[in-house]
């Protein structure tokens, strides 16, 4: 909100501004310069249609740009589980493997986070193995640690 009120002198729309507008405008600056690629997080009932996944709509309603495979320009990998051909490419060219937990903080927190606070471990990557769907995982997530999201 502090951000549309700091823009009032640009000229006035037709109709006043919806809150509901002026959020999602503000939400969609959280991500806006990151390109992602996910990695054993998208269901694979949903791999035809990815952006019925909850994740996915999560990265787009945060201004990143979701690519289908990993390029010289992706630099986050989102994944599951550790270990996947994805993981394993962003690790050996110095790009960000992170897990489904730092895409649920950044939405959490409406800001980027430090991508080294939210590291792919086991626990999500065991989740999945035992059937649970990722979406869900993303929906049920505890809270980000706020202590050390205030040292950056």
């Amino acid at each position: 909100m502090r951000r549309r009120c700091e823009n009032w002198h640009e000229p006035a729309p037709s109709l006043p501004p919806h809150v509901s507008d002026s959020v999602r405008a503000v939400r969609r600056q959280v991500l806006r310069s990151a390109r992602i690629v996910f990695s054993h997080v998208i269901p694979l009932e949903q791999q035809s249609k990815p952006e019925t996944s909850a994740a996915y709509r999560l990265a787009v309603e945060l201004g990143a740009a979701v690519q289908t495979q990993a390029s010289s320009s992706t630099p986050h990998v989102v994944a599951g589980s550790d270990g996947t051909e994805k993981v394993r490419w962003a690790r050996s060219k110095g790009v960000h493997a992170v897990s489904v937990e730092w895409l649920a903080s950044c939405g959490y927190l409406w800001r980027a986070v430090d991508e080294k606070s939210t590291p792919i471990d086991g626990k999500l990557a065991k989740a999945g193995a035992a059937g649970e769907k990722l979406p869900q995982q993303l929906c049920n997530l505890p809270p980000p640690d706020l202590a050390a999201s205030k040292k950056d």
